[in-house]
């Protein structure tokens, strides 16, 4: 088979991939070795909220403030890029808006009511704001905790749903996808290409967008060079 794009990996990553390579009128086949969504993408807790995993201070205070600047823009695109697949896709993965972030102590609450002050006076964020203690029973049920931190641009979603709709979408582009095809072989070179134990495709270029550290310590991928 002959692809411009043969992409490895059938989560959220190489779905991803595929759906705007195909939207921009590309020649892709996607190779994996499971099911769509059979990884993480389809396990994960489904929540979509704004920013890192590390809050802004502290990556201002690792990288400073020009490089968490960016990171913080990055997650609000990628945030946007969900959004706007699900929309423009009718995916129906079952989206609810707004994320709670609850404090267990008292100065776990102080730190997300200053947290919130942080993004406001310095990212100009309007979207989180501080929830008191007496507020609390308001969103979960239960009085334990003493205040949090109320994001009304979070989500959560159904993983799955939304992995298995990114599917329809690339494939409803042209996208080719190919379950149960586990890559056994990458060749690099003048004439790149990928081999299951079934199929070879030769592509032009090859998008490795899975969990292929497993595969390189078992001797499984050859020939493979990066720039």
């Amino acid at each position: 088979m002959h692809a411009d794009v043969c992409i490895i990996g059938a989560g959220y990553t190489g779905l991803s991939c595929a759906l705007h390579l195909a939207q921009a009128g590309l020649k892709v086949i996607v190779l994996e070795a499971e099911q769509a969504g059979y990884g993480a993408s389809g396990r994960n807790g489904g929540h979509v909220i704004p920013g890192q995993r590390i809050d802004q201070v502290e990556l201002e205070n690792r990288y400073g403030q020009t490089h968490a600047r960016a990171l913080w823009s990055l997650a609000l695109d990628a945030q946007s890029m969900v959004r706007t697949l699900i929309q423009a896709h009718e995916i129906q993965c079952g989206v609810k808006t707004g994320h709670l972030t609850a404090a267990v102590r008292k100065s776990h609450a102080i730190d997300l009511q200053n947290y919130v002050e942080h993004l406001d006076r310095h990212y100009n964020y309007k979207s989180a704001r501080y929830v008191t203690e007496a507020e609390i029973p308001k969103y979960v049920v239960t009085d334990l905790y003493k205040g949090g931190l109320y994001d009304e641009a979070g989500l959560h979603l159904h993983p799955l749903n939304l992995v298995m709709g990114e599917a329809r979408a690339a494939a409803a582009l042209g996208a080719r996808i190919f379950e149960d095809s586990d890559v056994i072989e990458i060749a690099g070179g003048a004439q790149p290409f990928v081999r299951t134990s079934r199929a070879r495709v030769k592509a032009k270029s090859i998008i490795l967008a899975g969990s292929t550290d497993h595969a390189f310590q078992r001797g499984r991928l050859r020939g493979l060079t990066f720039p």
